[in-house]
Formats: C-alpha cells, sequence, structure tokens
C-alpha cells in the first residue's frame, strides 16, 4: 500500500520531499517528489525516481554524492518540469515586455503633452505687442485720419410715360346674345312647345315681324330650328330678311366675310354693330341680309 511516509525510512533518499515539506515524501514516483538536495529544489524524472531516490541505490546518485548544493543536471530533471519552468520564464518574459510598452506609451504622452502645453503659450506671449499696437492706433492725432467728399447724386427727372390705349374686347354674339345698332335681335334655338306667337309676346313683337325677318321661314317652326328674333318691334321699318351664318373658324374679318358672300358691308356693319375690321369669333352668330320686306 502507497501513501506518504517520513524520511526516516532507509529506502527512500533523505532529501527527496514535497516542495512544502521537505521532510515528508511520496512513496511512488511523482511530479509533486522534489530533490532539496539541489538549488532550487527540482523535480527528478520518473526515471532517476525510480532507479535512485525512491531505493536503497539513492547514495550512489551523483546528486547525493555532490558536496555542495548545485543545479539539478538537466538529464535528470523531469521533463515536464522543464517545459513548465520554460512556460514561467516566457510568462515572465511577456510580463516585462508589456511593462516596457507601457513605460514608452506613457513617455510619447508626456512629451506631446508638453508640446501641446508650449504651443499654448505663444499666443499669451504675442499679447503685449498686439495691445501696444492697438494703443497707438488710438492715438493717431486727427491730422492724419482721411477725409472724404460726399458728392450728392444726381437728380433725376421722371420721364412721362406714354398712355396705352386700351383695345377693346368685344364679346361674341352667341344664342340669346342680344346685338345689333338701332335694332337689337337674338338668335334663338327652338325649343319644344314653342311657338311664334309664344316667342312673340315673349320678346315684345308680332309673329308676323318673325316670320319677315326670317328669309324662307318654314312654318309651323320645328324644335331645334334657328330663328331670328328683333326685340320690342312692332313695326317692321324697313327691315329686310335676315339669314343666322355661325361663324366656324378663327382670324375672319366682316369685310373678307362681306366679299365672300358678296353681301353689302356697310349693312353687315349696321345690323350687327361689328367693325368692318373687327376679327370674327369662332362660334358666333352674324345676321346676312338676304331681301327686302318692301
Amino acid at each position: 500500500m502507497t501513501g506518504i511516509v517520513q524520511t526516516t525510512r532507509e529506502s527512500i533518499c533523505p532529501y527527496l520531499g514535497l516542495i512544502e515539506d521537505p521532510a515528508t515524501s511520496l512513496t511512488y514516483p511523482s511530479a509533486n517528489c522534489y530533490c532539496h538536495r539541489t538549488q532550487p529544489a527540482a523535480v527528478p524524472s520518473l526515471e532517476q525516481q525510480l532507479s535512485y531516490c525512491l531505493t536503497e541505490q539513492y547514495a550512489s546518485c551523483v546528486v547525493f554524492k555532490a558536496q555542495a548544493k548545485q543545479n539539478m543536471p538537466e538529464e535528470l530533471k523531469m521533463k515536464a518540469w522543464r517545459k513548465r519552468k520554460g512556460r514561467k520564464k516566457s510568462f515572465h518574459l511577456i510580463i516585462l515586455a508589456v511593462l516596457l510598452v507601457c513605460i514608452i506609451i506613457a513617455l510619447i504622452a508626456y512629451f506631446q503633452q508638453n508640446k501641446q502645453d508650449d504651443t499654448l503659450m505663444i499666443p499669451s506671449q504675442t499679447m503685449p505687442a498686439t495691445t501696444t499696437s492697438l494703443a497707438v492706433s488710438l492715438i493717431t492725432p486727427r491730422s492724419a485720419l482721411a477725409t472724404y467728399s460726399v458728392t450728392e447724386a444726381p437728380t433725376l427727372t421722371p420721364q412721362p410715360k406714354p398712355s396705352l390705349t386700351p383695345t377693346e374686347i368685344r364679346e361674341g354674339h352667341y344664342l340669346e346674345t342680344p346685338f345689333g345698332k338701332e335694332q337689337l335681335f337674338i338668335v334663338h334655338r327652338v325649343n319644344p312647345g314653342e311657338s311664334l306667337l309664344f316667342l312673340a309676346t315673349q320678346h315684345n313683337t308680332t309673329p308676323e315681324i318673325i316670320k319677315a325677318v326670317n328669309n324662307q321661314l318654314i312654318v309651323p317652326i320645328w324644335v331645334d330650328s334657328i330663328l331670328i328674333i328683333p326685340l320690342d318691334c312692332i313695326d317692321l321699318a324697313g327691315l329686310p330678311a335676315f339669314e343666322a351664318f355661325q361663324i366656324t373658324e378663327n382670324g375672319l374679318t366682316l369685310r373678307e366675310l362681306a366679299e365672300g358672300l358678296a353681301i353689302d358691308l356697310e349693312a353687315l356693319v349696321d345690323y350687327n354693330n361689328i367693325p368692318a375690321d373687327g376679327f370674327l369669333i369662332n362660334g358666333e352668330w352674324v345676321l346676312i341680309p338676304r331681301a327686302s320686306n318692301q
């Protein structure tokens, strides 16, 4: 049965023990068995422990026979312990490298801060010179100031604006729109239920006069037929028979219409109250005198 034994046993090297308790050792090979004969204490290899440390042959161990404490030879050390020791050294080197980098960064920051402080001090050093220049400018004698002469701007004489003669806008002669010069007329489209008597009564005239002023009027009148009705007319007074003519284009003058229909221009002007060279409006109606009622 294995366990922890005291170093008084003759079969175990008296220098083999735990790292915290050199007087106590294990009875089997282990990484916790340290040789305290070396400086510093180190873990012998498992082969070394089986061959010497845990047997009566420990007295023939080169470490045991050494006259003074020294480092354990590398070939006698446990490999795992050597690696762990190497890792420990690497860890220490990493810590040192990190500390060195931190120191370098701190030094760089310190010098940069000092440089900024020096830059901020420059304006304060030049302030007295600026103040002096301001003081000099304030005490400049009045005679040295520049003088300015004010020249009055020439007075603009308003020019008379030419008076614009407004162009007369003529309204078209559409259905139910009274037009004419001495006698007014309307052009009417017959509605259902209307008769000559009804229309004559409405416009203060007679059926006979309505028939007389409409050239070749068909009686009885039909729905949607076009009639010319004189307003407030009880006497023909030489009115001719008319034909209602609707304009179907823009840009045509009354003179051009008279020439095209071979109609007296003066009669067209009088009955329609439109200037001879006035433009006719698309969609309006014009009275064309056709025959005399004498």
